[in-house]
């Protein structure tokens, strides 16, 4: 949507706010691999707002913040694979008692040109990012529950079949890219 920019902008003239995030869609429904990544991002950033419109995470591709918040809270450049650095920032905006709000009308659609190969090797980033995301915020021996991956599949199959068959794959991919990056980090 053109005024999706605006929508969030408009969030942030309430003193109150720091940052702001709206919904992302995916602008592929023809491609399995697109409709399954992006529900799995959807789930993740919605399943974190509560009954305020509060949230906990976003991911980076609809945010706004103000620039004095970049500028406190930048960016952590050891996550270099584009997986994982949301999840740090937006954790460190939170926990520095500043606000992460969603604002349903500041939608955007995501272009992916997904593939089998491409889909496997971002969910094996995503798990290698979500292990040196927990591992930074000493989160590693406390998962999701179950009810978000029942959530996560119920929402993956709701896509369609191979959509949701794809989320399952990607939960493997995922816990491959965790392993792969905790054997990384013993080497080290």
């Amino acid at each position: 949507m053109p005024e999706w920019a605006a929508r969030l902008a408009a969030r942030l003239e309430d003193d109150e706010v720091q940052a702001a995030a709206g919904p992302t869609r995916n602008a592929r429904p023809d491609n399995p691999f697109a409709a399954a990544a992006q529900t799995i991002a959807s789930h993740l950033a919605e399943a974190s707002i509560d009954a305020a419109g509060r949230m906990r995470f976003a991911p980076t591709s609809n945010l706004a913040c103000r620039a004095d918040v970049l500028a406190a809270l930048p960016f952590d450049e050891r996550y270099p694979l584009a997986a994982g650095e949301d999840r740090d920032w937006c954790a460190r905006l939170v926990g520095s008692a500043r606000s992460l709000v969603f604002e349903p009308a500041a939608v955007v659609r995501h272009h992916q040109e997904l593939g089998a190969r491409t889909f496997w090797r971002q969910q094996v980033r995503y798990g290698r990012g979500a292990y040196r995301f927990r591992a930074d915020h000493g989160t590693l021996r406390r998962p999701e529950p179950p009810s978000f991956y029942a959530g996560l599949l119920r929402r993956g199959f709701a896509e369609g079949v191979p959509a949701g068959l794809l989320v399952c794959l990607a939960q493997v991919a995922t816990a491959w890219g965790l392993g792969r990056e905790a054997l990384a980090r013993q080497d080290r």
